[in-house]
């Protein structure tokens, strides 16, 4: 199922550069619409990226005290450094288009790789941290206080709080021994 999983990921991302194209091209006004999807492509990745990199270039700034720009460049320079082998992934360089370290099981290729990490470990840890950091950590009158905010009275806190501290973090560990 992971190989099967792999070779649908690599077809729906080239559909976006191999079929869709094509498609938008033979439309009424294909010679306009196709470019401007492309462009608003390129911002929507553009943006999410710069979203995405705020937070780590705040805290660079306030937990290094570094400067915004410094922290702007090593974020930019790290994300160029990640980024080029997994745009290279699909043919333009053999090594990094059918590396496959963890077997043939999850996928050659960097981009596979990724996003097997991502998918499989990265976004369940960050998910089981941020339970046990809302659940555990902050002060919770201060989330209380969140939540009613704007004369609303969220009734429901005490189980909120009761999932957030036991049901999500043992859901998501259950996850993660699947995963394994």
């Amino acid at each position: 199922p992971e190989a099967e999983r792999a070779t649908r990921f690599s077809k729906s991302a080239a559909i976006l550069f191999t079929t869709l194209p094509i498609l938008l091209y033979e439309l009424p006004f294909g010679r306009i619409i196709t470019p401007l999807f492309y462009l608003s492509v390129v911002f929507a990745a553009l943006t999410t990226t710069i979203a995405m990199s705020e937070v780590i270039i705040a805290f660079l700034k306030e937990q290094l005290q570094i400067s915004r720009r410094k922290a702007a460049v090593f974020m930019a320079t790290t994300l160029l450094i990640i980024g080029i082998p997994a745009a290279l992934y699909t043919g333009a360089n053999e090594a990094l288009s059918t590396w496959a370290p963890l077997g043939e099981k999850i996928g050659g290729g960097v981009l596979h790789i990724m996003d097997y990490a991502v998918t499989n470990w990265l976004l369940i840890i960050s998910g089981l941290g941020s339970a046990i950091f809302v659940g555990w950590i902050l002060d919770q009158k201060m989330v209380k206080r969140t939540f009613d905010e704007g004369g609303y009275q969220f009734r429901y806190f005490k189980i909120w709080q009761f999932a957030v501290r036991y049901v999500i973090p043992l859901a998501i560990v259950w996850i993660l021994v699947s995963v394994i």
